[in-house]
Protein backbone atom coordinates (compact mmCIF):
# COMPACT_ATOMS: atom_id res chain seq x y z
CA UNK A 1 0.00 0.00 0.00
CA UNK A 2 3.09 2.21 0.82
CA UNK A 3 4.29 1.86 -2.84
CA UNK A 4 1.18 2.37 -4.20
CA UNK A 5 0.72 6.18 -2.22
CA UNK A 6 4.42 6.92 -3.20
CA UNK A 7 3.63 6.48 -7.00
CA UNK A 8 0.89 8.73 -6.89
CA UNK A 9 2.40 11.31 -5.11
CA UNK A 10 5.27 11.23 -7.29
CA UNK A 11 3.36 11.18 -10.27
CA UNK A 12 0.82 14.00 -9.13
CA UNK A 13 4.63 16.12 -8.58
CA UNK A 14 6.04 15.10 -12.10
CA UNK A 15 3.04 15.98 -13.85
CA UNK A 16 3.19 19.34 -14.69
CA UNK A 17 7.29 19.21 -15.39
CA UNK A 18 6.05 16.80 -18.10
CA UNK A 19 2.94 18.29 -19.55
CA UNK A 20 5.28 21.83 -19.72
CA UNK A 21 7.52 20.36 -22.06
CA UNK A 22 4.85 18.66 -24.33
CA UNK A 23 4.45 21.57 -26.66
CA UNK A 24 7.74 22.56 -27.66
CA UNK A 25 8.92 18.93 -28.09
CA UNK A 26 7.91 16.86 -31.41
CA UNK A 27 6.19 13.37 -31.02
CA UNK A 28 9.39 11.38 -31.28
CA UNK A 29 11.72 13.20 -29.57
CA UNK A 30 9.98 11.90 -26.48
CA UNK A 31 10.54 8.91 -26.51
CA UNK A 32 14.60 9.40 -27.85
CA UNK A 33 15.71 12.16 -25.47
CA UNK A 34 15.06 12.28 -21.63
CA UNK A 35 14.53 16.74 -20.49
CA UNK A 36 17.82 18.45 -19.53
CA UNK A 37 15.91 21.41 -17.79
CA UNK A 38 12.25 22.08 -17.60
CA UNK A 39 11.16 25.42 -19.27
CA UNK A 40 12.70 28.54 -18.41
CA UNK A 41 9.29 30.79 -17.66
CA UNK A 42 11.69 33.48 -16.51
CA UNK A 43 13.99 34.03 -20.05
CA UNK A 44 12.16 36.15 -22.34
CA UNK A 45 13.56 34.01 -24.99
CA UNK A 46 13.54 30.43 -24.75
CA UNK A 47 15.09 28.25 -27.18
CA UNK A 48 14.72 24.47 -26.83
CA UNK A 49 18.33 22.57 -28.57
CA UNK A 50 18.04 18.58 -29.10
CA UNK A 51 21.78 16.98 -28.30
CA UNK A 52 22.29 13.77 -29.49
CA UNK A 53 23.63 12.82 -25.91
CA UNK A 54 19.60 12.93 -25.34
CA UNK A 55 19.52 16.10 -23.56
CA UNK A 56 17.13 18.78 -24.04
CA UNK A 57 19.25 22.31 -23.22
CA UNK A 58 16.99 25.26 -22.63
CA UNK A 59 18.43 28.37 -22.62
CA UNK A 60 19.23 31.79 -25.37
CA UNK A 61 21.52 30.69 -28.83
CA UNK A 62 23.82 33.69 -29.11
CA UNK A 63 24.89 32.57 -32.43
CA UNK A 64 26.45 29.95 -34.69
CA UNK A 65 29.83 30.09 -36.73
CA UNK A 66 32.44 27.91 -37.82
CA UNK A 67 30.76 24.70 -36.62
CA UNK A 68 30.60 26.00 -32.99
CA UNK A 69 27.36 27.04 -31.86
CA UNK A 70 27.03 29.48 -28.79
CA UNK A 71 24.21 28.85 -26.16
CA UNK A 72 23.55 30.87 -22.71
CA UNK A 73 21.90 29.34 -20.14
CA UNK A 74 20.17 30.30 -16.68
CA UNK A 75 22.44 27.33 -15.17
CA UNK A 76 25.75 27.79 -16.50
CA UNK A 77 28.17 31.27 -15.47
CA UNK A 78 30.18 31.67 -19.20
CA UNK A 79 27.96 30.41 -22.55
CA UNK A 80 28.09 27.05 -23.65
CA UNK A 81 30.00 26.35 -26.63
CA UNK A 82 28.36 23.43 -28.41
CA UNK A 83 29.53 21.71 -32.09
CA UNK A 84 27.08 21.91 -34.67
CA UNK A 85 26.93 18.46 -35.68
CA UNK A 86 25.77 17.18 -32.13
CA UNK A 87 22.77 19.46 -32.94
CA UNK A 88 19.70 17.06 -33.55
CA UNK A 89 17.14 19.51 -33.55
CA UNK A 90 16.15 23.27 -32.70
CA UNK A 91 12.68 25.00 -31.46
CA UNK A 92 12.64 28.81 -31.27
CA UNK A 93 10.23 31.49 -31.59
CA UNK A 94 12.99 34.27 -32.53
CA UNK A 95 14.16 35.57 -36.11
CA UNK A 96 17.45 34.33 -37.12
CA UNK A 97 19.90 35.57 -39.83
CA UNK A 98 20.85 32.33 -42.08
CA UNK A 99 23.08 31.76 -44.20
CA UNK A 100 22.44 28.19 -45.86
CA UNK A 101 25.35 26.23 -48.00
CA UNK A 102 23.78 27.29 -51.06
CA UNK A 103 24.15 30.82 -50.72
CA UNK A 104 20.82 31.85 -49.21
CA UNK A 105 20.84 34.49 -46.74
CA UNK A 106 17.33 34.66 -45.38
CA UNK A 107 15.58 35.94 -42.05
CA UNK A 108 13.03 33.09 -40.44
CA UNK A 109 12.35 31.30 -37.14
CA UNK A 110 14.14 27.59 -36.51
CA UNK A 111 12.23 24.97 -35.93
CA UNK A 112 12.65 21.48 -36.70
CA UNK A 113 9.86 19.23 -38.68
CA UNK A 114 7.97 16.78 -36.28
CA UNK A 115 8.58 14.11 -38.03
CA UNK A 116 12.21 14.77 -38.52
CA UNK A 117 14.05 16.62 -36.04
CA UNK A 118 17.20 17.09 -38.64
CA UNK A 119 14.47 18.83 -40.90
CA UNK A 120 14.31 22.73 -40.28
CA UNK A 121 11.10 24.26 -41.26
CA UNK A 122 11.98 27.97 -43.03
CA UNK A 123 9.41 30.67 -43.48
CA UNK A 124 11.21 33.07 -46.27
CA UNK A 125 8.26 35.57 -47.03
CA UNK A 126 5.21 33.39 -48.80
CA UNK A 127 7.58 30.42 -49.28
CA UNK A 128 8.18 27.99 -47.03
CA UNK A 129 11.05 24.94 -47.37
CA UNK A 130 12.50 22.53 -44.97
CA UNK A 131 16.51 22.48 -44.86
CA UNK A 132 18.94 19.55 -43.20
CA UNK A 133 20.46 21.22 -40.10
CA UNK A 134 24.32 20.22 -41.91
CA UNK A 135 22.81 22.85 -44.31
CA UNK A 136 23.16 25.99 -42.07
CA UNK A 137 26.39 27.35 -42.07
CA UNK A 138 25.48 30.30 -40.14
CA UNK A 139 22.82 31.97 -38.27
CA UNK A 140 22.97 35.18 -35.83
CA UNK A 141 19.42 36.37 -33.78
CA UNK A 142 17.92 39.51 -34.57
CA UNK A 143 14.68 41.17 -33.49
CA UNK A 144 12.62 43.76 -35.61
CA UNK A 145 13.92 47.07 -33.45
CA UNK A 146 17.20 48.57 -34.68
CA UNK A 147 18.79 48.56 -31.22
CA UNK A 148 18.82 44.86 -31.42
CA UNK A 149 20.89 44.39 -34.52
CA UNK A 150 23.35 46.22 -33.55
CA UNK A 151 26.48 46.04 -30.63
CA UNK A 152 29.11 47.98 -29.13
CA UNK A 153 31.58 47.38 -26.79
CA UNK A 154 34.50 49.90 -25.64
CA UNK A 155 37.50 49.81 -23.07
CA UNK A 156 40.32 51.03 -22.00
CA UNK A 157 44.13 49.66 -20.56
CA UNK A 158 47.31 51.32 -18.69
CA UNK A 159 50.18 49.67 -18.44
CA UNK A 160 53.45 51.02 -16.04
CA UNK A 161 56.99 49.43 -15.50
CA UNK A 162 59.05 50.86 -13.03
CA UNK A 163 62.33 50.28 -14.65
CA UNK A 164 62.23 53.02 -17.44
CA UNK A 165 59.49 54.68 -16.16
CA UNK A 166 57.24 53.44 -19.39
CA UNK A 167 53.46 54.60 -19.14
CA UNK A 168 50.93 53.44 -21.52
CA UNK A 169 47.57 54.31 -21.87
CA UNK A 170 45.18 52.38 -24.72
CA UNK A 171 41.87 52.58 -25.62
CA UNK A 172 39.22 50.49 -27.90
CA UNK A 173 36.11 51.07 -29.28
CA UNK A 174 33.60 49.31 -31.99
CA UNK A 175 30.46 48.94 -33.40
CA UNK A 176 28.42 47.09 -35.77
CA UNK A 177 25.08 46.53 -37.23
CA UNK A 178 24.23 43.28 -38.86
CA UNK A 179 21.08 43.58 -41.58
CA UNK A 180 19.30 40.93 -43.38
CA UNK A 181 21.27 41.36 -46.39
CA UNK A 182 24.31 43.96 -45.49
CA UNK A 183 26.77 44.59 -42.26
CA UNK A 184 28.37 47.15 -40.80
CA UNK A 185 31.30 47.75 -38.45
CA UNK A 186 33.59 50.35 -37.43
CA UNK A 187 36.63 50.46 -34.92
CA UNK A 188 38.97 52.76 -32.76
CA UNK A 189 41.80 51.86 -31.40
CA UNK A 190 44.94 54.69 -29.57
CA UNK A 191 47.96 53.96 -27.62
CA UNK A 192 49.70 56.78 -26.00
CA UNK A 193 53.33 55.65 -24.46
CA UNK A 194 55.97 57.82 -22.68
CA UNK A 195 59.57 56.47 -21.25
CA UNK A 196 62.48 57.91 -19.89
CA UNK A 197 64.94 59.08 -23.25
CA UNK A 198 62.72 58.21 -25.71
CA UNK A 199 60.46 60.61 -27.84
CA UNK A 200 56.43 59.75 -26.78
CA UNK A 201 54.52 57.98 -29.27
CA UNK A 202 50.97 58.33 -29.86
CA UNK A 203 49.45 55.58 -32.59
CA UNK A 204 45.46 55.87 -34.01
CA UNK A 205 44.06 53.35 -36.31
CA UNK A 206 40.35 52.91 -37.36
CA UNK A 207 38.47 51.16 -39.82
CA UNK A 208 35.01 51.40 -41.29
CA UNK A 209 33.49 48.14 -43.11
CA UNK A 210 30.63 47.46 -45.18
CA UNK A 211 29.73 44.23 -46.43
CA UNK A 212 26.85 43.87 -49.27
CA UNK A 213 25.77 39.74 -49.62
CA UNK A 214 24.41 39.19 -52.66
CA UNK A 215 22.79 35.61 -53.69
CA UNK A 216 24.79 32.70 -55.42
CA UNK A 217 27.80 33.42 -51.98
CA UNK A 218 28.76 36.77 -53.84
CA UNK A 219 29.72 39.76 -51.50
CA UNK A 220 30.53 42.47 -52.44
CA UNK A 221 32.71 45.03 -49.73
CA UNK A 222 33.91 48.41 -49.25
CA UNK A 223 36.75 49.07 -46.36
CA UNK A 224 38.23 52.26 -45.08
CA UNK A 225 41.44 52.30 -42.81
CA UNK A 226 42.97 55.41 -41.17
CA UNK A 227 46.27 55.01 -39.43
CA UNK A 228 48.55 57.64 -37.44
CA UNK A 229 51.89 56.77 -36.42
CA UNK A 230 54.28 59.07 -34.39
CA UNK A 231 56.80 56.13 -34.87
CA UNK A 232 56.72 56.05 -38.56
CA UNK A 233 56.50 60.01 -38.45
CA UNK A 234 52.61 59.37 -40.55
CA UNK A 235 50.67 62.00 -40.18
CA UNK A 236 47.52 59.97 -41.69
CA UNK A 237 47.53 57.35 -44.03
CA UNK A 238 43.85 56.49 -45.46
CA UNK A 239 43.19 53.84 -47.48
CA UNK A 240 40.26 52.82 -48.98
CA UNK A 241 39.42 49.10 -50.80
CA UNK A 242 36.45 48.64 -53.27
CA UNK A 243 36.33 45.29 -54.03
CA UNK A 244 33.73 41.83 -54.74
CA UNK A 245 34.29 38.23 -53.02
CA UNK A 246 32.93 35.07 -54.04
CA UNK A 247 33.04 31.70 -52.00
CA UNK A 248 33.83 28.49 -54.13
CA UNK A 249 33.58 26.37 -50.98
CA UNK A 250 30.86 27.24 -48.49
CA UNK A 251 29.98 24.82 -46.02
CA UNK A 252 30.27 23.73 -42.05
CA UNK A 253 33.76 22.10 -43.06
CA UNK A 254 35.26 24.78 -44.99
CA UNK A 255 35.43 27.97 -46.45
CA UNK A 256 37.62 29.06 -50.02
CA UNK A 257 36.91 32.30 -51.62
CA UNK A 258 38.74 35.10 -53.85
CA UNK A 259 38.71 38.34 -53.54
CA UNK A 260 39.25 41.09 -55.99
CA UNK A 261 39.08 45.15 -56.37
CA UNK A 262 40.46 48.89 -56.34
CA UNK A 263 42.52 50.17 -53.22
CA UNK A 264 43.50 53.56 -52.86
CA UNK A 265 45.92 55.02 -50.83
CA UNK A 266 46.82 58.28 -49.66
CA UNK A 267 50.07 58.76 -47.50
CA UNK A 268 51.17 62.76 -45.31
CA UNK A 269 53.94 63.09 -42.85
CA UNK A 270 54.78 64.72 -39.84
CA UNK A 271 58.30 65.64 -41.26
CA UNK A 272 58.37 68.01 -44.35
CA UNK A 273 61.32 66.31 -46.04
CA UNK A 274 59.20 63.72 -46.89
CA UNK A 275 56.57 63.78 -49.65
CA UNK A 276 53.06 63.04 -49.33
CA UNK A 277 52.46 60.09 -51.47
CA UNK A 278 49.45 58.63 -53.23
CA UNK A 279 49.10 55.61 -54.90
CA UNK A 280 46.50 52.85 -56.83
CA UNK A 281 46.45 49.67 -56.37
CA UNK A 282 44.96 46.61 -57.85
CA UNK A 283 44.66 43.69 -55.35
CA UNK A 284 43.62 39.88 -55.81
CA UNK A 285 43.21 37.22 -53.13
CA UNK A 286 42.58 33.77 -52.07
CA UNK A 287 41.97 32.07 -49.03
CA UNK A 288 41.10 29.04 -47.32
CA UNK A 289 40.01 27.70 -43.92
CA UNK A 290 39.12 24.27 -42.38
CA UNK A 291 37.19 23.47 -39.38
CA UNK A 292 37.57 21.04 -37.20
CA UNK A 293 39.67 18.16 -38.91
CA UNK A 294 39.15 15.95 -35.64
CA UNK A 295 41.14 18.38 -33.18
CA UNK A 296 43.04 20.87 -36.10
CA UNK A 297 41.99 23.74 -37.87
CA UNK A 298 43.91 25.30 -40.19
CA UNK A 299 43.47 28.52 -42.74
CA UNK A 300 45.61 30.21 -45.25
CA UNK A 301 45.73 33.14 -47.42
CA UNK A 302 47.50 35.07 -50.34
CA UNK A 303 47.13 38.70 -51.32
CA UNK A 304 48.71 39.97 -54.36
CA UNK A 305 48.54 43.74 -55.30
CA UNK A 306 50.37 45.04 -58.20
CA UNK A 307 50.55 48.90 -57.82
CA UNK A 308 48.90 51.20 -60.94
CA UNK A 309 50.19 54.37 -59.97
CA UNK A 310 54.00 52.97 -59.79
CA UNK A 311 54.29 50.60 -62.33
CA UNK A 312 56.57 47.33 -61.77
CA UNK A 313 55.81 47.65 -57.88
CA UNK A 314 54.45 44.63 -56.61
CA UNK A 315 53.21 43.72 -52.67
CA UNK A 316 52.25 40.16 -51.64
CA UNK A 317 50.96 39.35 -47.80
CA UNK A 318 50.57 35.47 -46.90
CA UNK A 319 49.25 33.73 -43.87
CA UNK A 320 49.30 30.65 -42.92
CA UNK A 321 47.85 29.36 -39.32
CA UNK A 322 47.11 26.05 -37.55
CA UNK A 323 45.48 25.57 -33.99
CA UNK A 324 45.38 21.89 -32.43
CA UNK A 325 42.82 21.57 -29.70
CA UNK A 326 44.34 20.21 -26.69
CA UNK A 327 41.87 19.35 -23.26
CA UNK A 328 40.39 21.17 -20.93
CA UNK A 329 40.47 24.30 -23.25
CA UNK A 330 44.19 24.46 -23.75
CA UNK A 331 45.60 24.81 -27.47
CA UNK A 332 48.22 24.62 -29.72
CA UNK A 333 48.56 27.25 -32.20
CA UNK A 334 51.36 28.21 -34.54
CA UNK A 335 51.04 30.81 -37.51
CA UNK A 336 53.34 32.25 -40.49
CA UNK A 337 53.42 35.67 -42.18
CA UNK A 338 55.32 36.55 -45.07
CA UNK A 339 55.14 40.06 -46.52
CA UNK A 340 56.91 41.04 -49.89
CA UNK A 341 57.88 44.15 -51.64
CA UNK A 342 59.63 44.41 -54.74
CA UNK A 343 60.26 48.08 -54.14
CA UNK A 344 60.55 48.68 -50.44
Amino acid sequence: MKKIILFLFLSFYMAPVLFAQSDSIPKESKKRFRIFKKKDTANKYVDTLFVDNQNIIVGEIKNMDQTVLTVKTRYSDSDLKIKWSKIEGIRSNRLFIISLSDGKRITSMLNSNKDNLKKISIQSGVNSFDVNLNDIIYMYPVGKSIASRMTANFDLGFTLTKTNNLRQFTSNAAMGYIANKWNFSASFSSVFSTQDEIDNVRRYEGKINYQWVLPKDWVLQSIVDFLSNDEQKLLLRTTAKVGTGYYFVHTNAARMGILSGLAFNNENYNDPSIESRNSIEYYLGVGYKKFKIKDVSLGTSLIISPSLSDLGRVRSDFYFDMKYDLPFDFYLKGSFTLNYDNRP
